[in-house]
């Protein structure tokens, strides 16, 4: 008995290697993706992931892209500027943009932070964060949207003001040149530490344009308005403008020059504008 299983036991790495093994490759998955058996490789076989042409043309259309179409993609912004004499001054701007395809459509993610002082006092310092989801229906152009926001600014009369808003999407324009985004829905926001800190419905209205102005040059223009449903005297605006150029086409990277601002018509004793412009290096990824 002890003998057999010896033999047993010194059998199983020759079965192994006679045994025909099924490569985990980029054609194996495309191919079955498409319905069709994954073709079987022997162990002296050399493994290759490229796809033969017999291979591609049992494969659907777009497929080869939907392997790799949940990566994430995206950019990070840099910025800083100091003096030192009369006077000492730090800023330091840093954001982060992310997006990613999902299963229906869209992921993005916005971080934004910045700080800044004057003979070591504090000017500025707040930090915005907005993660969004588009679904996307047959027709690209139109689609659904859900929205969280948070704003934290220490000098703002909240600590902290969050907002949950959704409705429809729709591209009024594209081509390789220009794009033109619209929103229209409706959510809530709520401003957490502030005198008056109740929930407050409001409706939303958003624009946004796109233009590749040259082969190194790009324009942003953009622009949101939340009005409160029961008064719609009482609105906040967030209002964008980006201009991009391409430094280096390898590295992907450019430097922008940004002016971004936040409006809100009731400050609760502080001012209701608050301006940001920063000049920036962008590494896309």
């Amino acid at each position: 008995m002890r003998s057999r299983l010896i033999s047993l036991v010194l059998s199983l790495p020759a079965a192994l290697l006679l045994q025909p093994l099924a490569a985990e490759t980029l054609s194996e998955q495309l191919l079955a993706a498409a319905g069709q058996p994954p073709r079987l490789y022997s162990p002296f076989e050399e493994l290759t992931v490229a796809v033969d042409q017999q291979q591609a043309e049992a494969v659907e259309p777009g497929l080869v892209e939907a392997v790799d179409e949940f990566s994430w993609s995206g950019a990070i912004e840099m910025g800083i500027s100091a003096t030192r004499g009369n006077s000492q001054t730090l800023s330091q701007s840093s954001a982060v943009d992310l997006q990613r395809l999902t299963t229906f459509g869209r992921l993005d993610i916005e971080l934004d932070y910045l700080k800044a002082s004057s003979n070591k006092r504090t000017t500025d310092h707040h930090l915005l964060l907005d993660i969004a989801h588009r679904w996307i229906e047959d027709d690209e152009r139109k689609g659904w949207f859900a929205r969280f926001a948070l704003e934290y600014d220490e000098f703002r009369a909240f600590d902290v003001r969050t907002s949950v808003n959704s409705g429809r999407a729709i591209l009024f324009y594209d081509d390789p040149d220009f794009e033109l985004h619209g929103r229209l829905g409706a959510g809530i926001s709520k401003e957490v530490g502030a005198v008056d800190d109740r929930v407050v419905p409001e409706a939303v209205f958003s624009l946004r344009a796109e233009s590749q102005v040259s082969l190194r040059q790009r324009v942003i223009i953009g622009a949101e308005y939340f009005p409160e449903w029961s008064s719609w005297r009482n609105f906040r605006v967030e209002a964008e403008f980006g201009w991009e150029l391409l430094l280096d086409e390898k590295l992907d990277m450019s430097v922008k020059l940004s002016a971004y601002d936040r409006y809100d018509s009731t400050p609760q004793g502080r001012k209701a504008n608050d301006l940001q412009y920063a000049g920036v290096l962008v590494w896309k990824f």
